[in-house]
């Protein structure tokens, strides 16, 4: 065989075996003042604490310790206080105008799989060693212990660690609206808003064991340059060249940002003469710089996927979000067809109990990268899977929109007086229409990587379609009530 890997517990440690245990502790007070017959105030403040497990083991590298990094501090974020307000007014005798409006703060939480990834891979607790080219090896083979293998000349690679920033902070939102409905007839209303989430303190992960990038000629005149971290092949990793062996150091931090403002406005009709209806439409956008929680294997493809292009140039993930949506229209409406009430037994069971009910939804796609081809990773960080074509902005691309109809109907049976039956019947994107759902954002394919002449080439397919949103699904149902 070419190679052999096999995993040992660290002495003294738990191994693989983690207990990312915390204690959550909340506390509120709330208060709802009529201030005026037409003035209403809500008015409150929460306060949050995750009291999160320390790791179980310190990593005593010195290198580690001149860094500033221990492998088992976790900071515990005490000082979240979040306050709350509300109103409603109603300038008007006629009750036909409200004006509403509220701000609020609300802390999130670290995930418990953050806790355990920082506590199992601080370079202790699971140690990984590799052979090359063993013989005498037969399936199924273990060894006893991580002195037998490295009696036969197995050698731990570079650690991979995940540690918390000294620093670290819990997540928050800053939430915020603004809105006047005002009733055009008994039946119909209208509403303009406004919206706003602001997150600060996002989560993130980041490598921190790498040298500043510095400025890389790019042959063929694409663009001049791009930055790439030294190393030839493989990063040059500052922390551990003083006798340890680290690769990445990931950190889970608490950097990131995110902006959601919109613009909504809404027609609402209540259930009247058998039927009702809703349109909405909402004008967006989500600006952020890659915030995530969940980005905790090393050289996985999807975590990798998660992290900054740069992990020491953070401003240059700041673009739009990955679920930033500018237009989105959505119009329901239910309509009952209970017009058989007074008419003989047949035609009531036979033409009445009709309900029908649609959805139409119209949005914008959501946005992608250009990035190159092959997950190559020109940047040289380690990681092939965030990089994108230089010269291009995060999210930088929207094609297309998605367009559905979702139809139902339903009819209801009287069996008896305590019995119904109902039959239903949906259909999904009734109308069978090609929403594109992922487009090809390799931009460039790429020769001499890592070397003084390497290129860029223009791909023809950059932006053609590469997947589809589900087509027309039908579904029948009975349901027997009682």
């Amino acid at each position: 065989m070419a190679s052999y890997t096999q995993a040992f517990a660290g002495e003294g440690t738990s191994g693989a075996t983690t207990f990312p245990n915390f204690n959550e502790y909340s506390a509120f007070v709330l208060d709802d003042w009529r201030v005026t017959k037409s003035l209403t105030l809500n008015l409150g403040v929460r306060y949050d604490v995750q009291a999160m497990k320390q790791g179980p083991t310190q990593n005593p590298s010195a290198s580690l310790a001149a860094a500033g990094i221990n492998t088992a501090l976790i900071n515990n974020d005490y000082n979240n206080f979040a306050p709350r307000f509300g109103f409603a007014w109603n300038p008007l005798a006629s009750d036909k105008l409200v004006f509403r409006g509220g701000y609020g703060m609300f802390y999130g939480r670290t995930p418990s799989i953050a806790l355990g990834t920082a506590h199992s891979n601080n370079g202790l607790n699971s140690i990984s060693v590799t052979l090359t080219n063993p013989t005498g090896l037969v399936y199924p083979f273990r060894f006893t212990s991580l002195a037998d293998i490295q009696a036969r000349g197995g050698q731990p690679p570079a650690a991979n660690l995940f540690v918390f920033d000294r620093n670290y902070e819990q997540p928050y939102t800053s939430q915020g609206n603004l809105s006047a409905e005002y009733g055009l007839t008994k039946d119909w209303a209208i509403e303009i808003g406004y919206r706003s989430v602001k997150g600060r303190h996002l989560q993130r992960t980041r490598d921190i064991n790498l040298a500043a990038p510095v400025a890389t000629p790019i042959a063929g005149g694409i663009f001049p340059t791009f930055l790439r971290y030294p190393g030839t092949t493989s990063p040059t990793r500052p922390i551990g060249r003083a006798g340890d062996l680290f690769g990445r150091i990931a950190q889970f931090e608490s950097s990131a940002n995110s902006d959601y403002n919109a613009f909504v406005f809404e027609a609402k009709k209540r259930l009247a003469q058998n039927y009702q209806l809703y349109f909405s439409y909402t004008f967006s956008k989500v600006i952020d710089d890659a915030p995530d929680a969940t980005s905790v294997v090393t050289a996985n493809a999807g975590d990798d996927a998660k992290q900054a292009q740069y992990s020491l140039l953070l401003s240059d993930e700041r673009g739009p979000g990955n679920s930033n949506t500018p237009h989105r229209f959505v119009a329901s409406g239910v309509w009952d067809l209970n017009y058989f009430k007074g008419s003989n037994p047949f035609a009531k069971q036979v033409i009445g109990g009709w309900q029908l009910s649609g959805i139409v939804q119209a949005a914008s796609n959501l946005p992608y990268s250009a990035r190159l081809a092959a997950n190559v990773d020109l940047n040289n960080d380690g990681n092939r899977n965030s990089d994108r074509a230089p010269g291009f902005g995060r999210n930088s691309f929207h094609t297309g929109r998605f367009v559905s109809v979702d139809m139902r109907v339903q009819k209801e049976f009287a069996l008896t007086e305590k019995y119904k039956l109902q039959f239903i019947g949906e259909f999904f994107n009734a109308f069978n229409r090609l929403n594109i759902s992922s487009f090809n954002g390799q931009l460039y394919n790429v020769t001499g990587l890592n070397t003084a002449g390497v290129a860029l080439t223009r791909r023809n397919d950059f932006g053609n379609p590469r997947g589809a949103a589900d087509p027309r699904i039908g579904q029948l149902a009975l349901k027997f009530l009682f």
